[in-house]
C-alpha cells in the first residue's frame, strides 16, 4: 500500500487517529488529486459511502491543508447564499453563472459537503456550479452519502441531471468510502455515553417547581434563563419557544419539526444558539414524512455548525422511527445522533 504524504502522517499522529485499509487507500488517490498528480481533466474527487466512514474526516483534512484560497460549503448553506445573491444582482444574459462566480470568489478549491440533489430546482442550480466551477479549473471535493448514479433519484426528472452526472465522471475520480464500521457508532466513540439522562420537564407541576428544572436545565449547559414562553423569529416565521438563554434554546418537538419549516429556519436558529433542547418528541414509525424531513436537516444543520441537539427526556430517535426509506439522509441523522448523544453524555460526565 502506498505511502500517506508526510504533512498526513504527522497531522494524523498528531490527533491520534489511524486509517483503516480503506481510508488510506482513499487518501493517497485524494493526494494524487491534489497534487497534481492526475491527467489535467481530472479537477475533482467525489466521495460518497454510507454515515460515518471518514469521508467528511479527510475532505476537512485535505481542505485545511491546501495551500491557496478555499471554500466550504454545505448543502443548504449554498441554496440559501445563492438565492440572496440572485435577489440582489441584476438582470444580465447568464445571470445565475455570474452569481455562481461571484459566490465561489477567489476559491481555488471547493469541498461541498453533503452534496445530494433531491429536487429538479436545485438540481439546475448545482449543475450550473459544476459547470462555472470546471470552466474556472477550481479543485472540487464532494463528499456524499449518494453515488454519483444515484443523484436525482426521482425516474422522472432523473434525466434532466444525466449530463450533470456525466460531468461528474469526466472530471471527477469517484472514491467509495465502503467499509465496515460507522465510527460514530464505533464503542470508543461512544465510550463516555454513561451519563445521567435529562428528567422529563415538569409541566404539571407547580410553576416553582417548572421554574426550577428551567434553571437547572439552563446551568448544565452554562446558561441561564433570559425568556420563558416566548416567540423567536427564524427565517420569518415564528418559534414559540419554552425558554431561551444566551446560548440556549427549549422547545416543542412539534413547533421545531412539525410545522411548515423550511432549512432556513434551521440556519437561523443554528447561528443564534449553540445548544437546542427539544421536548415532547413523540416519534414512532408513522411520523408524518415531511416531520422527518425537517429532522434530517435540522439534525444536519446543528451538526454541520458544532451544535448540539439533545431530547428531554432522552430518546433513542432511530429507533423510534424503525426504517424509513421515504425520508432523505434518516441513516445519516442517526450516524449523526449518534455521534452528538456520546459528545453530550461525555461532556455532561466530565
Amino acid at each position: 500500500m502506498p505511502d500517506l504524504p508526510r504533512w498526513l502522517s504527522a497531522e494524523l499522529d498528531r490527533r491520534a487517529l489511524t486509517l483503516d485499509a480503506n481510508q488510506h487507500a482513499r487518501a493517497v488517490e485524494l493526494d494524487r488529486l491534489l497534487g497534481g498528480a492526475l491527467p489535467p481533466e481530472i479537477i475533482g474527487a467525489y466521495c460518497y459511502g454510507p454515515p460515518g466512514r471518514g469521508k467528511s474526516l479527510l475532505a476537512a483534512l485535505f481542505h485545511e491543508a491546501w495551500p491557496g484560497p478555499r471554500a466550504r460549503t454545505h448543502f443548504h448553506a449554498f441554496l440559501r447564499d445563492v438565492n440572496r445573491l440572485l435577489v440582489a444582482a441584476p438582470p444580465s444574459g447568464d445571470k445565475l453563472g455570474e452569481t455562481l462566480s461571484q459566490w465561489l470568489g477567489d476559491a481555488t478549491l471547493l469541498w461541498f459537503d453533503e452534496f445530494h440533489v433531491n429536487d429538479i430546482a436545485d438540481a439546475l442550480m448545482l449543475a450550473a456550479l459544476l459547470r462555472v466551477a470546471i470552466a474556472r479549473g477550481v479543485k472540487l471535493i464532494f463528499t456524499s452519502n449518494m453515488a454519483p448514479g444515484a443523484l436525482l433519484p426521482d425516474p422522472e426528472f432523473h434525466h434532466r441531471f444525466a449530463a450533470s452526472i456525466a460531468l461528474l465522471h469526466t472530471h471527477c475520480i469517484a472514491l467509495a468510502f465502503d467499509g465496515p464500521i460507522d465510527y460514530r457508532r464505533a464503542p470508543a466513540a461512544l465510550a463516555n455515553a454513561v451519563a445521567a439522562p435529562y428528567e422529563p420537564m415538569p409541566e404539571a407541576r407547580s410553576p416553582a417547581d417548572r421554574a426550577a428544572w428551567l434553571r437547572a436545565l439552563f446551568a448544565r449547559h452554562g446558561d441561564s434563563v433570559r425568556e420563558t414562553d416566548t416567540r423567536v423569529d427564524l427565517a420569518g416565521r415564528p418559534l414559540v419557544a419554552h425558554a431561551t438563554g444566551t446560548r440556549v434554546l427549549l422547545c416543542g418537538f412539534d413547533a421545531l419539526c412539525g410545522q411548515a419549516r423550511s432549512h432556513l429556519d434551521y440556519l437561523d436558529l443554528a447561528a443564534r444558539f449553540e445548544v437546542v433542547i427539544v421536548v415532547d418528541a413523540a416519534l414512532d414509525a408513522h411520523t408524518p414524512r415531511h416531520t422527518l424531513q425537517r429532522l434530517v436537516w435540522l439534525v444536519d444543520i446543528l451538526y454541520d455548525r458544532h451544535a448540539r441537539l439533545d431530547f428531554a427526556p432522552d430518546r433513542d430517535v432511530e429507533a423510534s422511527v424503525g426504517e424509513r426509506a421515504d425520508v432523505h439522509g434518516i441513516e445519516r441523522m442517526g450516524s449523526r445522533l449518534a455521534e452528538m448523544r456520546a459528545k453530550a453524555d461525555g461532556e455532561r460526565g466530565a
